[in-house]
């Protein structure tokens, strides 16, 4: 399932393997490196929380073993390039340890 998706039919091995490694691959590549086109830092935030829910939702279905949380924050915090935000990159990681 992808963000805002929702299962339907039984995921055998090769599926779940394939939906696996999107999320990971989409939660892995997100950044938010400036403003533009109307993708704001709220929005960031949502598909990160999105992907990493629909990583939960494959766990509960499957066999499948979700990113820890601390990976997830990892993979967030590095997705912040944007210099503007800077000082709440600071404070996040510091609010994480």
């Amino acid at each position: 399932m992808l963000p805002g998706g929702s299962y339907t039919t039984f995921l055998g091995t090769g599926a779940k393997d394939t939906l696996a490694a999107q999320l990971e691959k989409m939660i892995q590549n997100l950044c938010n490196n400036r403003p533009k086109h109307g993708f704001m830092f709220t929005m960031y935030v949502e598909l990160h929380k999105n992907v990493y829910q629909s990583m939960l939702s494959l766990a509960k279905k499957t066999d499948y073993t979700a990113y820890d949380p601390r990976i997830c924050i990892h993979h967030f915090l590095n997705g912040i390039t944007d210099p503007a935000l800077a000082q709440t990159k600071l404070s996040l990681e510091a609010n994480c340890k």
